[in-house]
């Protein structure tokens, strides 16, 4: 089964820039995992805090200024940006 996992990256980070004024804003990142156990509702937040762990390492930014989004969050944002 495939698991979506959605992330927001801090706008202290520069990330992303603004088109029009070129100023910092935030930027989004999804990851989506073929699991053959997909967490339960009870550890789906333990398995959100390790893939956050694994994009801020591979990333090379601070945990703290990845933050978990729902997908839901996520499509909103990234759909407000096309």
């Amino acid at each position: 089964m495939k698991k979506a996992f959605c992330f927001k990256f801090d706008t202290s980070l520069g990330m992303a820039q603004d088109i029009e004024t070129g100023a910092n804003c935030e930027a989004f990142c999804k990851v989506t995992l073929d699991l053959k156990n997909p967490p339960s509702a009870e550890t789906d937040k333990e398995a959100s805090e390790g893939v956050r762990r694994m994009v801020s390492n591979s990333m090379g930014v601070d945990f703290n200024l990845v933050h978990i989004i729902t997908e839901e969050e996520y499509i909103l944002e990234v759909e407000e940006e096309v």
